[in-house]
């Protein structure tokens, strides 16, 4: 099954997964990186419950820009927190 194929709630754990194996960083960030990861797919999801995997990736860009995006968007003092604690 290729990644076109796949649609709704299936296309949306795909890319979340795919999103999660991108994130390289502590533990206690990706747990909460991985959180809004989700909630923003699933909340499009709600909204487009047909939407393919390609639908996901032309909202939000690729697992890998994605994930990339969110560990830009933290706050440098939170991450030298999380490494402090790991």
């Amino acid at each position: 099954m290729s990644n076109n194929t796949v649609f709704g709630e299936i296309a949306a754990k795909l890319f979340c997964k795919n999103a999660k194996n991108k994130l390289n960083c502590p533990r206690k960030i990706k747990k909460d990186l991985i959180l809004r990861i989700e909630s923003s797919v699933y909340d499009y999801i709600e909204g487009n419950p047909n939407a393919s995997y390609d639908d996901i990736e032309a909202q939000f860009g690729s697992p890998r820009e994605l994930a990339d995006s969110y560990i830009s968007s933290l706050d440098s003092e939170e991450i030298c927190k999380a490494i402090k604690k790991a």
